[in-house]
């Protein structure tokens, strides 16, 4: 397993059209944050716990306080008042700008000089894990940027602590923060030059 760095002009001329914008970026990335969200926790208010019909004690005479029902919030196994109950946040940003804030990420990426890629072609075999380790420094935390087609290689490396490894048909902005170590598998970076081609 070599690697070798990727030139700052890989995707063309009209990469330096993409400029990151940092407010673009905040957009994105609290986009795909708040999405990615979901609240299940889900609790029973009165109407919707079983039982309740029969009044449980007499109206008067008990010296205790009135009840219509055993469902009432106030009782042990009664409703829950005010409880959570299963929600969506949604947080809107148009594709094109969500797309664009993509693609001036891998631009700035590629063109910061500290981008490489992975030369070897896995498609018929495992690669081993030692060999990722001897490739990739161990003090170092690296972002491994792969495709959907790339199972072999993502077999070879997941187990390796300082390599996180992300697709590119699913980008994330959470999964690289704070990482500025670069790899490309070669569909990987064929499938980003691909992009800027047809844009």
């Amino acid at each position: 397993m070599k690697t070798e760095l990727i030139k700052k002009d890989a995707l063309g001329d009209d990469s330096g059209l993409y400029s990151l914008s940092n407010h673009q970026l905040y957009l994105t990335y609290n986009r795909q944050l708040k999405n990615g969200w979901m609240r299940n926790a889900s609790t029973k208010n009165r109407s919707m716990v079983s039982g309740g019909g029969r009044k449980p004690y007499k109206q008067k005479g008990t010296g205790r306080a009135r009840r219509g029902t055993q469902r009432s919030p106030l009782i042990v196994g009664g409703g829950v008042i005010f409880g959570p109950q299963p929600h969506f946040k949604s947080y809107k940003v148009n594709k094109k700008q969500v797309r664009h804030t993509i693609m001036s990420y891998f631009s700035s990426v590629i063109s910061s000089g500290n981008a490489t890629v992975l030369v070897d072609d896995f498609d018929s075999e495992i690669p081993k894990t030692k060999d990722a380790r001897a490739v990739f420094n161990s003090s170092e935390q690296y972002v491994l940027f792969l495709t959907m087609d790339d199972f072999n290689l993502f077999s070879g490396v997941r187990n390796l602590p300082n390599i996180k490894v992300t697709f590119v048909d699913l980008f994330s902005f959470q999964e690289v923060m704070g990482i500025s170590n670069y790899c490309f598998s070669r569909a990987a970076l064929k499938l980003i030059q691909s992009e800027f081609e047809h844009e």
